[in-house]
This record gives C-alpha cells, structure tokens and sequence, in this order.
C-alpha cells in the first residue's frame, strides 16, 4: 500500500516526517516496549501503517501522521484516481488543456464502458467458503457493502487482468445527477427513505459494477495458467477459475492448466452476438457472470448479470449461430464478415481492373481495350469502411450463390462506389468539356471490354447487366453492384489553373475536388478510425439507425455522423480515452451532439494529429469570417477534418494553386449547406432527450427502445402526412412508432434465435415481395441481365419532392421502415410578397375579389398538392393535412380532409369516386 505524508510549511516531505512527534513517539516505544519480540515492530511509523491498516485503499496522512485524508474512499476509486492523475500529466504537456482538466464533467454513468447490477439478495451470504473471512476482513467486520467492494474488486481484477483498464463499484457520491431520474431513486444507487418513515419492503438494494475495457486485449480468449508440476499455483489457479480449468497443450508446446473462453462464451453469456469480444467486451462479459457466480452469488443466479443494456447491439449485429441451425446464414447476420467480404471482392475487383489494362504480350491474358492503363482503384463507399447500417449481400442475379427459390429481381442495396485513376499520360485534352467526353469514353471501353470477358471465360466473376452513364458505370461483380467513376487530375489542374474563374468553373471545381480528392480522404481518415477502433464503426451504423428512426433520414450527411464519432474516439481532450464499446460510443456521440456549441465553435476532427497550431488557428478565423459578426451565418454544423486543411495531392504545385487558395482551406466540405438550422436543432434536442433516457435506463433497468422511436404528440407536430404503399417496404422492425420492437427487440424460437439487425437484414436481401420472382439453380443470362440496379422509389422519390419543393416544406422520412413521408411547411411559404413573372410559380393572388389590382401574391396550396401527387403518385397511396396553412389564405378547408378531396374539390374536371377511393378518414390515424 502507499502511503504519503503531507508537508508541512516549508518543508519536503522527509524533513516532515523527521520532524513529526508521532514518529518520534513511536521509535522511543518501538525501543523501549516492543510489541512483537520474535519478528520485531516495524522499523519507522510509515511502515506501521502501511503493514497494519485496515484500509485497503490509499493513505494520505495529515503533517501530524494521525490522520488520513482518504480514509473514505474506496480502492477501486483509489485506482480510479491514480488512473486519471496519470492521464492529468499527459494533458498538461498539451496545450488547450484547462477545459480537459476542469471544464468537463466525468461521472460513473457516462466514463465507463459497461455496467452489471448485482441484487443483494442473490448473494449466498450462507455459505461461508464464498463470502467468509476475506484477507482477515469479515462482512460483520466491515459491512456487506464495504465487504463486498472489496472483495468483488481485487477478484474481478485479478481475474481480467489486462482485459480492463479500470473497475468501478459503485459506493454513495459517484454516480451521475440525471434529471429525468425520480427523485425516490438516489443517483448512486442507495436506496433512501425518510428517517421517521418505515423501511420500505418494495424496495431492494443492488450493487453497481462499472468496467472500462481495454479494446485492444479484450478479446483474449484464453487465460494461461502455471505448469502441471506447480502444485501450489495449481491449486490458486483452480481456486479462481473452478470447474473451467482443463489441461491443454499449447503450438509452443507447452502442456499447462487454463481456460479457454471461446466454448464458454456461449454457455455463460446467453444470447451472444456477432463480434462482441471486440465491440461489446463479451468475453469480460463472460468472466464477470462467472467470477460473480462461482465466489459470490447462489447457484443458478451468476448467468443473469449481464451488462446492461446490452441486447442493443441487436440492432446492428446478428445472434452468435451455425448456418445449419437458422434461416439467416452467418454472412447476413455477422456484419462485420459482411463488411469484409465486400472488402475480399474489391481488392479481387481491383486486381482484374489493373492487371487487365496494362499492356502485355501475354496470349491468355485479356484486354480491357483501354488507351491508358490504371493506376489505381481508390475506395470511396461506406460499405468499404465497415459504416454500412446493412452492408450488402451477395446476389444470384450479379453472380452470388444460387440456393434457387425466389429471389428479388432488384438489388436493394446502394451501389458500391470506387473511383479508378489512370497513370500520367499527355493523351489527356486540354478542354474540360473534351474532358469530359474523354471520361465518359473511357467508361464506354471499360464497359465493352467486361462484356467481351464475359463472353470469353465461363467463370468470369462479372455478371447482371452492365449501365454506362455519362458519369458513372454500373455493373455486377462477385455478386455486388458496383459504381465506378473517373478520376481525371488533368480536368483539375485546368480548373485550379484558371486565372479568372467564374461561377460555373469555381462549382464544377467545388464538386470535382469533393467526389474525387476529399471523399478519397475522408474514406482513408474514417478507415483507419474503424480500423483501429472496432467499436466505432457499429456506433456510426447505430447512428444512422437512431437518425432514421426519428425521421431525420438524408437530411444529416453521412460523412458528418462518421466525423462525429471519429471525433469521439479520437478525442485528445476527453478525460475518459476512447470507449471500448458500442453503448458507451453511442452516448457520448449524443451527448456530443446535443452539447456542443454549433453556433459560436467549430468541431475539429483530426484522428492522426496532422494539424499543427497554425492550421487550427486559421479554421478558427475562417469560422468567424463565415459566422460574420452576428453569428447567424455560415454552415449550421461546422465540421472540419485534417483533409479540409491539407491537400497532399497538389499541394506540390503552388503556382496551379493560386487560385484554387480562394477556394480551399478551413472549410467543411460535407457540412456545407446541410443540415439546415431546424433540422440541426431538432437532432440535437432529440440527442439530449435520448441521452438522459438512456442513462435512466441503466439507472433503472428501462426499456431503452423508446430511445429509436418517435411519439404520436410528434407526429402531429408536421403539417401533412404522406402515407407510402406497404409494398415497397421490405419490413417494419425498424419503423419510427417502435411498430417492430414490439415484440421484443430479439425473437427467441424453439430452434433459432434472431436480431432486429438480422431478421432487417435478410428482409433487405430478400427484397420487395412484388419483384420477387422464381428463379432456379441453372440460371440463364437472360434472367441474370433483368435484374434492376439501384432500385429505390422511396428514396428517389423524397429526393424528388426536396429537389422540387426543398424551398417550401422539409420532408422528413425513415429510409429503412417507410411508412410515411412527413411534411413541414416552411414559415415563408404562405408568405404574402409582391407578385412576378419570375415569382408567379405556385402563386396566386391573396385576395379573390378585385384579383387584378391586387399586386400581392400567397402560395397556391393546390399547385403544390398536385406537384405531391405527380411525383409521388406510384409509393403515396394517401395522404392527411395536419396544418393547413394560415387561415388569411382561404385555400385550405377549415376541417382536415385528405389532400385528395381538397385538389378533387378544386378540379371540377375529375371525378367524385378518385376523391371517394383516396381520402383518408381520421380513424387512419393511428397507422402513421
């Protein structure tokens, strides 16, 4: 144990300790009575406390040495505060500093990364081989409480070991005020009543433990214990682990007792999913239910310790099970072996993409026919950096496995982007247009020379038809669908080259330099944060997931969630370190966007540390000069990564960069005009709100899916509601009224289990149930080139109505259970303003008497719904106003019929049964 003493005025601590009269006193008695005459006293009055107290932690003594500072605190809080004193020095060498050391706020409930509550009425307080006399501490000596905390954390940590980085037990003071909380539920889980009140019988006391894990050794499957030969360290080993100790012989050689985790995982933990060792700390998972059972609690009761909250990562991963014993193959529901199965097919894609366009006098090799050869094949899709909430699937029809039975004639999925670069070559024109042409060509070749591989070789891994664009090309490859464009550095040299660029150029500029050079970038950034954290890449996708079930789907970039939680894990100012799992990942990104000041301070995310001090301070002037001097201006979410500031690919040319400085540095490239103001503050409320919810429910033990659902009050709140036709939705797990977590967020059959993530999934692979088609193993071509890319009405069509109608409503939807499309008339929209030939679109005049002198003009109501219906008129099947718009505009009835029945009303030309067939009556509304 260390012990320290305090200095006493103008003095070090040794002269203190030299200088005190207690320690003086205890030498003179040590001398003249001894109390121990065999062994002797120890030496000094250091050496006295730290043999003889009964304080397990550490001790601080006062000057006199009679007292000790810490003698309340506890020693998993003692190692806590060694702990962050150590991350303390590190920041201190840093600058920026002060708001890292004082400013933020680190409780138990938001610094740890997994949580078990223990009842204390399942500890098996009878038998006196668990929870008797303990390092000569008895729980009559020292209290249960005080007993148990002891115990319970010298035995988890000596059998974690390496696998934890910090264990918390949860003593009175350190837990974390949530306001949502009760007030009858004390915040450190101690239960509490008044003194003059009876102790009440519902209420059970319960033991908190908190866990921060280590991600880089926390899936170590296998504890090595001593020799066959160390009887002694046999018998310890065998006393920590039990029944779970076997003899193995090691590839070293070594024959030694141990415990191997992986056959144990499944049999102590439960329901185990996909990849948990390394996102979730399922095998600390494993050991903490079964120290707890074995030492600690009565027969039966370890397995139920689970970590709290944990059937979350149903939502982005499959239960642990064998292909023979469940409808859902392993490939489907393990997301991340997803993920690397599209990475396998890439690198094979890219290999047959290079080797096949560089010349050679080889016969057997075939020629894509390409007038320059590749350079390289550049990743730019989510699917390529595990962030893909449902990553693609293998399809029969593009060249998948075939199991016959009907599959989906559309591959549901968005195609997976990469861009491939051709080497250096003055062949290029020297005109953008010409460019142009010249890249569209290119694809036209490519296109041409797989098809004559096609025809040429019976295994080729190309199939499904193949799309060229004039900016892209679509085609089949492994089962995949794959989207390939250009990248020409010849067309950005001349635009960056330009000494007086006009608008048209500096836009075609703006939009090369984000498709080809910052995605390439930001691809690599967030790769190497999924890489190295594998965490992270869950939280993103459960984001997303979260994003969409509140409706807010398309209207938050992608790139800006994957910033936001590289901006959590790479956080060098976070007190707390990196989360080593998906629960504590996704809190923090909510409490990072609904806590950071958007208005007034831009978020930097620099994973690898490239900016230096200059580089920050100028995204800084750059903030203010976009905010202007009211701060109303400028991107609403300002998020700048490292690439933003640095560009490595042409910066080695200054004289072509000249003008391109304008243009360049300091700016987000993602955030740049979206999301807009209203959509920023509602995804940041909304964050709060699921923030405190969920501390609640590891407070109280709460259903955590009201955090990824949206109220009835809520969907009142937009001004009209489109209704979608149920045929194009593959399923409802994931719907914004929690239709899906109804009956659970995981289904447990007699033979199989499933996830939402999993049952979502197969449902997304399977695809629409009216484009599904019977299709045997010995596929014909024909089939094989119906098969539809691409394929998204929803999606497409709510792109339509925001590219058409964005400047008069925004439209919210959930990309992944469509049941409605919610409309939210903008505050301008029914604004009166004066009357235009370039304004008169939807306008007509404000008042219907004497419309000729009038010059003002309101939106027309029925214009606009008739747009509605001509985009949407194949997914809307109905639709119901909420908000009509404001009453001066007489255009809207003063009761709320459907859309239909007001545009019917309007146009005498159609008939009254069209208006019958799609009104919607007020008892519908409890379908959206």
């Amino acid at each position: 144990m260390a012990v320290s003493v305090l200095p006493s005025a103008d003095n070090t601590e040794a002269q203190t300790i030299a200088s005190c009269k207690t320690a003086k006193i205890y030498l003179k008695n040590v001398k003249e009575s001894p109390l121990d005459s065999k062994n002797g006293d120890p030496k000094t009055l250091i050496d006295c406390y730290r043999i003889n107290s009964t304080s397990s932690g550490m001790m601080l003594l006062d000057s006199k040495m009679l007292g000790n500072y810490l003698e309340n605190l506890s020693p998993s809080f003692c190692d806590s505060l060694q702990l962050q004193a150590t991350r303390t020095l590190s920041h201190l060498n840093s600058t920026g500093n002060f708001k890292t050391l004082f400013m933020i706020n680190t409780r138990f409930w938001n610094s740890l990364d997994a949580y078990t509550k223990i009842n204390m009425n399942d500890f098996d307080w009878d038998n006196t081989k668990k929870l008797g006399n303990w390092d000569g501490n008895s729980p009559s000596d020292l209290g249960q409480i005080e007993y148990l905390s002891r115990k319970l954390s010298y035995m988890l940590k000596r059998a974690l070991g390496d696998r934890i980085i910090d264990l918390r037990i949860l003593t009175s003071g350190n837990g974390c005020n949530v306001s949502t909380v009760s007030n009858e539920i004390d915040s450190d889980e101690i239960p509490t009543w008044n003194i003059k009140s009876e102790d009440p019988t519902d209420k059970t006391e319960t033991l908190v433990i908190g866990l921060k894990i280590n991600a880089e050794t926390c899936h170590r499957a296998v504890d090595r214990g001593p020799p066959a030969e160390s009887v002694a360290e046999v018998r310890e080993f065998e006393k920590l682990w039990g029944d779970v100790v076997e003899l193995r012989r090691f590839k070293d050689g070594a024959i030694v007792h141990a415990v191997v985790w992986d056959s144990l995982l499944n049999h102590n933990a439960g329901f185990v999913y996909e990849g948990v060792e390394r996102t979730q700390g399922g095998i600390v998972e494993c050991i903490v239910q079964h120290i707890i059972g074995l030492h600690f609690c009565k027969e039966g009761t370890g397995k139920k310790h689970k970590f709290l909250l944990r059937d979350i990562v149903g939502l982005v991963d499959g239960p642990r099970t064998h292909d023979s014993t469940t409808s859902v193959p392993r490939s489907i529901s393990n997301s991340t072996l997803a993920h690397r199965n599209i990475l396998n097919a890439f690198d094979a894609l890219a290999n047959v993409l290079r080797r096949n366009s560089e010349k050679t006098n080889r016969s057997d090799e075939l020629q894509l026919g390409l007038p320059l050869p590749i350079d390289a094949v550049e990743p730019l899709s989510a699917s390529l950096r595990y962030s893909d909430p449902f990553p693609p699937i293998p399809h029969p029809l593009l060249g998948g496995s075939k199991k016959g039975g009907k599959i989906s004639m559309h591959i549901p999925y968005t195609p997976i982007k990469i861009q491939i670069r051709f080497g250096s070559s003055s062949k290029w024109p020297n005109d953008i247009k010409s460019i142009g042409a010249a890249k569209t060509a290119m694809l036209i070749q490519l296109a041409d020379g797989i098809e004559a591989m096609k025809k040429q070789r019976e295994n080729c891994d190309f199939a499904g038809p193949i799309i060229v664009t004039p900016s892209y090309l679509l085609l089949g490859f492994r089962g995949y669908s794959w989207k390939i464009v250009v990248r020409a550095d010849p067309e950005l040299y001349i635009l960056r080259g330009l000494h007086k660029p006009n608008n048209e150029a500096l836009s075609l500029l703006y939009a090369l330099t984000k498709e080809h050079i910052t995605s390439s970038s930001h691809h690599s950034t967030i790769h190497a944060v999924h890489t190295l954290y594998p965490s992270a890449g869950h939280v993103v996708r459960l984001f997303q997931q979260w994003l969409a079930t509140h409706m807010l789907s398309g209207l938050i970039p992608f790139e800006a969630v994957e910033l936001l939680v590289a901006k959590v894990y790479s956080d060098g100012e976070s007190p707390t370190g990196a989360p080593s799992s998906i629960l504590s990942g996704f809190l923090r990104v909510l409490h990072l966007l609904g806590t950071h000041d958007w208005i007034n301070c831009p978020m930097i995310v620099d994973p690898q540390g490239h900016l230096e001090e200059k580089e920050i301070s100028k995204i800084h002037e750059q903030f203010q000069k976009d905010r202007s001097i009211d701060m109303s201006k400028g991107p609403n979410m300002y998020i700048v990564a490292a690439y933003d500031c640095i560009d490595s690919s042409f910066d080695d040319n200054e004289e072509k960069n000249a003008h391109w400085s304008k243009f360049k540095l300091s700016k987000p490239s993602f955030t740049a005009s979206s999301p807009e103001k209203v959509v920023l503050f509602r995804a940041t409320t909304l964050a709060q709100r699921s923030y405190k919810y969920l501390l609640e429910c590891l407070h109280t033990g709460g259903d955590w899916t009201g955090a990824f659902q949206e109220t009835r009050s809520s969907l009142k709140s937009y001004s009209l509601l489109m209704r979608i036709d149920r045929n194009y939705a593959v399923d409802n797990l994931l719907c914004s009224t929690g239709e899906g977590f109804a009956t659970k967020q995981t289904v447990k059959g007699e033979k199989e289990m499933k996830s939402i993530f999993s049952q979502h999934a197969l449902a997304v692979y399977e695809g629409s149930k009216i484009l599904q088609r019977k299709v045997y193993r010995n596929l014909n071509s024909k089939q094989m080139e119906l098969v539809l890319h691409d394929w998204n009405p929803i999606r497409d069509t709510v792109h339509m109505l925001r590219k058409q109608l964005g400047s008069r409503a925004l439209f919210f939807y959930n990309e992944f259970a469509p049941q409605v499309i919610a409309v939210l008339w903008r505050p301008t929209t029914f604004k009166s303003i004066t009357f235009s030939v370039m304004n008169s679109e939807f306008l007509r005049p404000v008042s219907d008497s004497d419309w000729k002198k009038d010059t003002l003009g309101i939106s027309n109501a029925n214009d606009i719904v008739r747009l509605l219906r001509q985009v949407s008129r194949d997914v809307v099947i109905d639709m119901k106003i909420l908000d009509s718009g404001p009453p001066q505009a007489k255009i809207m009835p003063k009761n709320k019929r459907s859309l239909e029945e007001v545009d019917s009303a309007s146009d005498s030309e159609e008939d009254e049964s069209d208006s019958d067939d799609t009104s919607t009556d007020d008892s519908n509304e409890s379908d959206h």
